[in-house]
């Protein structure tokens, strides 16, 4: 509609990226409860695509790096849930760092499995927390409710039999989260 009202496309392309974005959120929340169908995806297509939507939002004293150790990797997800997951680490990793800092995401083939890993290089996470992090109600943000990595977790270890990390958070030097799925 704005588009025959004029509006140049530098301002309503972004705006139908968002409307497509809120309507991804839309059908992730109406998934949550329920059994997720599970289709063959290409999780370096839907991993690269957050990826480059959040990189394409965030600061620019943010580096980001995606790396993936084949060009294509195909499993039996549900695409918008884990999309959600990969969402949720990067933008934790993207409150997480101050100035300028690093964010990586990663996905590694392995013989009988996949590791996607979200790397930053922010504040890290409490030690007094790190065991509990995927706990409801536990978070380190001051408006955080304590829930996405709860989430997260549950779209991971219940829907995709895979399981979720820490690996390491340090203090000021930053956080290593890790997702194992099974092929």
């Amino acid at each position: 509609m704005l588009k025959t009202k004029g509006i140049e496309d530098t301002i309503t392309t972004p705006m139908e990226a968002d409307l497509k974005r809120l309507e991804t959120i839309t059908n992730r929340f109406s998934k949550i409860g329920s059994l997720p169908v599970k289709k063959n995806t290409d999780i370096v297509r839907a991993s690269g695509d957050v990826f480059d939507y959040l990189a394409g939002k965030a600061s620019k004293g943010i580096a980001f790096t995606f790396y993936s150790s084949t060009d294509e990797i195909h499993l039996k997800i549900n695409k918008e849930l884990y999309c959600w997951v990969v969402e949720n680490l990067l933008n934790n990793a993207i409150d997480a760092v101050v100035g300028k800092c690093k964010i990586e995401l990663s996905l590694l083939e392995e013989k009988d499995r996949i590791l996607i890993n979200v790397i930053d290089t922010g504040k890290g996470i409490p030690k007094r927390l790190v065991k509990r992090i995927f706990q409801p109600g536990v978070t380190t943000k001051k408006r955080g409710r304590g829930l996405g990595l709860s989430l997260c977790r549950r779209i991971i270890e219940d829907y995709h039999q895979g399981s979720i990390q820490v690996r390491t958070s340090s203090k000021d030097k930053g956080t290593h989260f890790e997702i194992v799925l099974h092929k």
